[in-house]
């Protein structure tokens, strides 16, 4: 669970941290699956659409509830959550096509740090 603002310096992006790491396994067990999915809603087909929700809100609604921890308003924390998504799916996508460990790691922690000065 995401720590609020009366916890420990830098629980937040511990947690960022923590999230980046989850979804790496995740996206890494199944690889190409997650985009060929993806692409599946995009194209609009039926057997996909229920997916159109788990593929976003699923990933929203914690970052969210992360940027209103910070204090940000449910508006402004939605706009930084979406944000944050298209950041991480980039970030995803690139590290599924290049193997590239050491950079994924260090681009994970980058964002993280980018999080924390966005108060």
């Amino acid at each position: 669970m995401v720590r609020g603002p009366d916890g420990p310096p830098g629980a937040v992006s511990d947690e960022s941290m923590s999230y980046w790491d989850t979804v790496i396994r995740a996206a890494d067990s199944i690889r190409a699956l997650t985009f060929e999915l993806a692409a599946h809603v995009m194209q609009g087909q039926s057997h996909a659409e229920k997916l159109r929700i788990s593929l976003v809100e699923t990933y929203l609604q914690p970052l969210t509830r992360l940027w209103e921890l910070r204090g940000h308003s449910t508006d402004v924390a939605r706009r930084l959550a979406r944000l944050h998504l298209a950041v991480a799916r980039g970030l995803v996508f690139d590290y599924l096509i290049t193997g590239d460990e050491a950079a994924r790691s260090t681009s994970g922690s980058r964002r993280s740090r980018l999080d924390r000065h966005r108060r």
